[in-house]
């Protein structure tokens, strides 16, 4: 990807997000007054901070939290041990089907 339309797409992006930040702001500012007007101000505050704050720690633990880690792989000579007791296990089969008949 070229520079120019590497920062063409980190400007419409940056502007995205300040238009998602400042609609959060403004529905946070309704929400607010709808609070303030039903119960008071102080409850008001008091349950958007509050739910900010759960947002707040719920964002921080999932970006935090450990992620499983992977089995490490088999040795070569485990991998090469399992091909050779599977490769004997389907030649044992084909000879019994011989024998069989």
């Amino acid at each position: 990807m070229s520079a120019r339309r590497y920062a063409t797409r980190l400007a419409v992006a940056s502007a995205a997000a300040g238009l998602v930040i400042a609609g959060l702001v403004l529905l946070l500012r309704a929400l607010w007054l709808v609070l303030a007007a039903a119960l008071t101000p102080l409850w008001a505050h008091t349950i958007l901070g509050g739910s900010l704050v759960v947002l707040g720690g719920l964002a921080l633990w999932f970006a935090t939290r450990p992620r499983p880690t992977p089995a490490p792989p088999l040795p070569r000579d485990q991998i090469v041990d399992l091909v050779v007791a599977f490769l004997e296990g389907v030649s044992a089969g084909r000879n019994s089907r011989h024998h069989d008949r």
